[in-house]
């Protein structure tokens, strides 16, 4: 199935430890209201690129980004992930490893 090879495609990039520990989580009701906050923000916005990164209440990093039409958001387990530079340097190599010729 598509979602079992894109799951190892994200352990690839972020280590076993990261995808596995966000991969036990429920996505919370707070968390998809975030990501729809995120969205209809970027959709307001007149910038044609942006980026956000935000800590929730209950340790997720999320992580948003916007490059002309096209949003990427990635969620990451803060148990992983102890502040805003390791999970910066996450986005990069996630960047790097799925959307090096797209965008990011």
């Amino acid at each position: 199935s598509s979602s079992s090879s894109s799951s190892s495609g994200v352990a690839a990039a972020l280590g076993a430890t990261a995808a596995g520990a966000l991969a036990t989580r429920a996505l919370t009701r707070d968390v998809l209201r975030l990501l729809q906050c995120m969205h209809e923000d970027f959709q307001r916005l007149p910038a044609r690129h942006s980026e956000v990164m935000v800590k929730t209440h209950n340790d997720m990093w999320v992580v948003a980004k916007k490059s002309d039409e096209r949003e990427v958001f990635v969620l990451f387990d803060q148990s992983a992930h102890a502040n805003l530079i390791e999970v910066d340097a996450d986005v990069r190599r996630f960047a790097a490893s799925f959307f090096d010729s797209i965008f990011l």
